[in-house]
């Protein structure tokens, strides 16, 4: 399948079906790469409808500048990312509920909950950065080295940052009388 961008575009707005699985393996790397930032079953398939509808909506023949396939990749690309970033707020907005029964977790699991919501409290003090750091390194288990990457900035300025987090959780544990 050696047609430009543009045409399997347009084959695949008019329901050719192997078009739209060629785009789709196309993109697979891109839809991949936003899938496992998202870090929730069924990423990938949210992801994958997204493009599926970005791909019929394009307005290529609307729009003359998107004729040449850097822009035609360029607005892909785009429309992936702000459906990431809305799928992500929409994600990290839902409220999990937890049903919680004392006979079956019993007293010592309680106290663990307990610390989890505290510590969630705590961390929602921190500033944005600051949290971001903590939770990349702490709970999600990733590297200095890959959060600065992720992130844009040099491996001290995560370190200086993550000890800052650290100490202000610390000041706001004494303050608060946990310990």
């Amino acid at each position: 399948m050696n047609e430009n961008l543009y045409t399997i575009i347009l084959e695949s707005k008019h329901g050719n079906q192997i078009s739209m699985l060629h785009l789709i393996e196309k993109f697979r790397p891109l839809i991949n790469k936003y899938a496992r930032k998202l870090n929730y079953d069924g990423a990938d398939s949210d992801l994958i409808i997204s493009f599926i509808c970005i791909i019929k909506a394009i307005p290529i023949k609307t729009n003359p500048n998107l004729k040449e396939t850097k822009q035609i990749v360029g607005y892909i690309s785009n429309s992936i990312r702000y459906k990431y970033i809305e799928l992500s707020k929409n994600h990290s907005n839902s409220i999990s509920s937890l049903e919680i029964n004392e006979e079956i977790i019993g007293i010592e699991s309680m106290k663990n909950i307990d610390d989890s919501l505290y510590l969630k409290k705590c961390l929602a003090m921190l500033p944005h950065l600051q949290k971001h750091i903590i939770e990349e390194v702490f709970f999600k288990d990733m590297s200095i080295v890959s959060v600065a990457e992720d992130l844009n900035i040099s491996r001290q300025a995560v370190n200086n940052t993550k000890l800052r987090a650290l100490k202000n959780l610390k000041k706001f544990l004494i303050e608060n009388e946990y310990f």
